[in-house]
């Protein structure tokens, strides 16, 4: 399955801290055999994302509660 979506980013994240979210993640998401790419700027953030449905569905809802 593919998720690709857009939001605003909610506080100033320097290009140091968005490296260490982005790292993380891709830990966190490699566990679940998820990839993706995610492009930010102008105060917004793209996620594409694909994997098994299951845990893509998971994340969302995940996602849909962060307040970053």
């Amino acid at each position: 399955m593919q998720l690709m979506y857009c939001s605003r980013k909610a506080r100033a994240m320097d290009e140091s801290a968005l490296a260490d979210l982005v790292e993380q993640a891709a830990r966190r998401n490699a566990r679940h055999r998820i990839s993706g790419t995610l492009l930010a700027g102008c105060g917004m953030y793209l996620q594409f994302l694909e994997g098994p449905v299951r845990e893509l569905d998971a994340l969302w809802d995940r996602l849909q509660h962060d307040r970053r």
